[in-house]
């Protein structure tokens, strides 16, 4: 289930000190997990191969997902069909 959900002032600065390593946002989805989920859903996404990287942002599970342009939206079928509440946040950029 998919939740939309907005950016704290801190989690902006967060994912601003992050910038150069994040070319190409506008393929990037942002969102809130449960911490003890994030293992479950990194292997999730590895085993589909080549729809992106989840990268932790914060320890209160602000995460986001590197996919391209072409696996954008799979990335986010993949989210939305898991047991789990993911809190969608708007792409900042």
């Amino acid at each position: 289930m998919i939740v939309k959900e907005a950016l704290t002032k801190e989690e902006e600065a967060c994912i601003r000190k992050m910038l150069p390593y994040l070319e190409g946002m506008e393929s990037h989805i942002f969102f809130y997990i449960n911490p003890s989920d994030t293992n479950y859903i990194n292997r999730i996404l590895e085993g589909y191969e080549y729809i992106g990287v989840m990268t932790s942002i914060t320890p209160k599970g602000l995460t986001v997902i590197r996919s391209t342009v072409t696996t954008y939206q799979q990335a986010l079928d993949i989210l939305e069909s898991l047991p789990l509440i993911v809190r969608l946040v708007p792409n900042p950029y």
